[in-house]
């Protein structure tokens, strides 16, 4: 089974994550590219020749969390196609770099307050927001070539327009990062999980505690070890979403205690 941490703020490198991590006993990890730190132009090729070989001489899986201030629902051409570029850059990082997943978020279209609601311009023009995003996934799709795999996740607003759009291409070059803790407190999210497990490749674990995702695993109301056991666990890896560093080493520990790992 893989389980590895999300690696944010507070190392200098991927170098460093990976040390980090084999010294805490992961055996995976997911690089999150919000971080300056891990943004591809800062890797030179010999940089990548040494995180491949630290890959391999520990047995190591690295995931890859694509940037969240791009978006692929919006009627906005030109910052689309930015997002699109974006993307492009990052699943090429992370393939050569030996990444097993990369999961990136859809975005979402702007919110207008009502009097008595609040209106979402993807809902109000659904048919036009799901080809929007279907044609974004689509170039993603064939740039990618099957050389990763790629998984949208549940995350932020989750409407009929995602569900749509992500429906149209699952297990035809789209698969699904599952996001415990935001899918245990939306139950939108949860009942698009639910029926589509055998398409999840990627999950993030974390509990949910006074209505606040990202707790220490253990710590909260999520029975973590129930959702783990409906996907295949030797072809998902299992993200520790919780922050710092230290508390999800913290939460490793109860995650072992709770599956009775060693």
């Amino acid at each position: 089974m893989r389980i590895g941490f999300s690696a944010t703020c507070g190392f200098d490198s991927i170098k460093d994550v990976i040390e980090f991590a084999v010294e805490k006993g992961f055996n995976a990890a997911e690089i999150n590219l919000n971080v300056p730190e891990f943004f591809p132009e800062r890797y030179s090729m010999d940089d990548i020749k040494d995180i491949k070989a630290m890959l391999e001489q520990n047995d190591f899986w690295l995931t890859f969390h694509a940037p969240e201030d791009i978006n692929l629902c919006t009627y906005q051409k030109k910052l689309c196609r930015s997002s699109i570029d974006i993307l492009k850059d990052c699943i090429d990082f992370a393939y050569g770099l030996g990444g097993k997943r990369f999961t990136f978020h859809a975005g979402a279209s702007v919110e207008f307050t009502m009097v008595d609601k609040s209106l979402r311009l993807e809902d109000y023009y659904r048919s036009e927001y799901v080809g929007i995003l279907k044609d974004s996934i689509k170039e993603l799709i064939d740039y990618n070539d099957a050389r990763i795999i790629l998984c949208a996740e549940n995350a932020g607003y989750f409407s009929e327009t995602k569900d749509k759009a992500f429906q149209h291409f699952l297990g035809g070059g789209l698969f699904l990062t599952w996001d415990i803790g935001h899918a245990y407190i939306n139950k939108i999210q949860m009942d698009f999980m639910m029926k589509n497990l055998k398409f999840v490749r990627n999950m993030h674990v974390h509990d949910v505690a006074g209505g606040k995702d990202h707790r220490i695993i253990g710590t909260g109301k999520v029975d973590v070890p129930y959702y783990m056991s409906l996907v295949d666990k030797d072809d998902v890896s299992f993200i520790i979403e919780v922050r710092p560093a230290e508390a999800a080493v913290q939460s490793l520990h109860e995650l072992k205690q709770l599956l009775d790992l060693k």
